[in-house]
């Protein structure tokens, strides 16, 4: 979501979160589980939401260049200004990339890519109890990846592969906020995205535009000690291919619906959080979300919390099986035929922050999850025509684990520790770990911050043993980088030494692309792209 509009979905979801500059980035938030009973069918286990700064009084102008070893080269430019009633933002970006060949295989581990994003926000308010806001969004993007010579000479052949995506986002959004007070606070909101995107290869081509509104209207009342939010929306998914097909894949979505939560003060110690939602969808009938949290303070510095909820998704054509396939041999004739993703899921977290004298600090979060996925929409083929259609796999997939996050402080340094246990399972599969997805995560971030000076930062990543579709067993590996930034007073120095360990899925295994016409046989289980050094500089007024 981007400031609390589904606009990553459908055939929009294919968006790498790399591909987001986060010049105009305030904060990202990241909320786990099933939570489908406030945010939709898109929430079906978790969600992220990206916020955008917000002008202030006093007005801001940031620059950013950057240059990497790959070839890369991005400009961003971000402006904030408040004046009475009226403020805004313009955010700016425009990105070149060479295909970069990590390997010598001549087979570009990064594409040649040519992108410029455009994000005007407009703010207005009558008065102090109101205000509407208006953001316009344009991302134009081209990539050309494959063979080097088919790329040098955007030409595909029988020889040589090429893939040429094009893709052009526009959308706008608008809302209108009345606040009373603090516990009273009326909100409304409209959005529209056009996405369309092409691929090209020898001999085949993909093409087709996405059309989604979003609406919502919510009310929020009560007491600080227990309060209401209510509230209805509706929400449009259209896509229409467009190259000349026999199998046209095109499809047309739309759900209604109406939720209701509560927020409740139990005592100085207790607090509850429940929720409802009741969506109808078209095709895909009635959908029944509860949702329910518990928290206990047992201390000013120790929580216990406890929560879970119903989540669910329509299905879609657009997986990441069939990115993969590029849709090439995809029937979708039995879409509408299929039941919708259900899942239920539910965690308990334990959080504890302290002090150690007067320089220390010490927080740790423990968090236990468990979702289970029913109905899962699977990709079957292919069959002895090479065609692959979907449906719902005959049983469930469960993903259960534990989460545990530790930060250290002292004086200007901080030490950021996290472990993620993911055991997730097929069901449907003799309970086999789901493949690509590594049981054993661990990261470590050691950074030194002087204020308005100096941030220089080391991390290091672990991802355990993977498994290929086929069982057999991938090598686990690290990723290890460093930064460092200098600040001074309105100008940036920074140089980024990522992943300069080198780890990359050519050093494990013989990746040889050059003659294949076939790249999406390769299971990408480790990075491509290896040791890459960015440096640039950043102005702020």
């Amino acid at each position: 979501m981007k400031d609390g509009f589904p606009l990553y979905s459908g055939f929009s979801g294919g968006l790498s979160i790399m591909q987001i500059p986060p010049l105009d980035l305030r904060q990202v938030e990241v909320i786990k589980g099933s939570n489908s009973t406030l945010y939709g069918g898109g929430a079906i286990a978790g969600l992220v939401n990206l916020v955008s700064i917000r002008p202030e009084a006093q007005a801001l102008t940031k620059i950013m260049m950057d240059q990497t070893s790959a070839g890369g080269t991005t400009l961003n430019a971000f402006h904030a200004s408040e004046d009475g009633r009226w403020s805004y933002t313009l955010f700016g970006s425009a990105h070149r990339q060479t295909a970069y060949d990590a390997n010598d295989d001549n087979f570009s581990d990064l594409p040649e890519t040519r992108s410029i994003t455009l994000n005007p926000t407009l703010f207005f308010k009558p008065s102090e109890t109101d205000e509407f806001r208006l953001a316009l969004n344009g991302t134009f993007e081209d990539r050309w990846g494959g063979n080097l010579t088919a790329v040098d000479n955007r030409e595909p052949s029988a020889q040589n592969y090429l893939q040429e995506n094009e893709s052009r986002r526009m959308s706008y959004q608008l809302s209108y906020t009345k606040t009373w007070d603090e516990n009273r606070r009326l909100s409304i909101k409209n959005s529209l995205l056009h996405f369309d995107r092409g691929i090209h290869q020898y001999q085949y081509g993909f093409d087709g535009e996405q059309i989604a509104t979003f609406s919502e209207a919510t009310y929020s009342f009560g007491q600080s000690r227990s309060s209401w939010l209510v509230g209805m929306n509706i929400y449009s998914d259209r896509f229409n291919e467009s190259h000349a097909n026999n199998n046209d894949r095109s499809y047309s979505q739309f759900t209604a619906g109406v939720f209701v939560q509560q927020n409740k003060q139990l005592s100085d110690f207790w607090s509850l959080e429940t929720g409802l939602r009741l969506d109808q969808s078209k095709n895909y009938g009635l959908q029944t979300l509860p949702r329910l949290s518990l928290m206990y303070k047992a201390h000013p510095k120790l929580t216990f919390r406890a929560g879970g909820g119903l989540g669910y998704k329509l299905p879609s054509i657009f997986t990441e099986d069939t990115e993969r396939l590029s849709f090439q041999g995809l029937e979708s004739f039995n879409l509408n035929n299929l039941d919708a993703e259900q899942s239920y899921g539910g965690n308990f977290d334990i959080n504890y922050k302290t002090a150690i004298g007067n320089e220390w600090t010490f927080s740790v979060n423990q968090l236990f999850y468990y979702t289970q996925l029913n109905n899962p929409v699977v990709l079957s083929g292919p069959s002895i025509e090479g065609t692959y259609t979907f449906q719902n796999a005959n049983g469930n997939l469960s993903s259960k684990g534990l989460e545990t996050n530790l930060k250290l402080t002292y004086q200007d340094f901080k030490l950021f520790v996290n472990y993620a246990l993911i055991d997730t399972e097929l069901g449907y599969n003799a309970d086999l770990q789901k493949p690509l997805t590594a049981k054993h995560n661990i990261g470590a971030v050691l950074v030194y911050e002087e204020h308005e000076k100096w941030r220089i930062g080391l991390e290091s990543y672990y991802t355990g043993k993977q498994f290929r579709s086929d069982y057999s067993q991938t090598d686990d590996y690290w990723i290890v980088g460093f930064m460092a930034l200098r600040k001074f007073e309105r100008i940036s120095l920074y140089l980024n030494f990522e992943n300069f360990s080198d780890t990359r899925q050519s050093r494990f295994e013989n990746i040889n692309l050059s003659n294949s016409m076939n790249p999406e046989a390769l299971e990408v289980w480790a990075p491509m792209d290896g040791f890459i050094v960015n440096g640039g500089i950043i102005l702020e007024f």
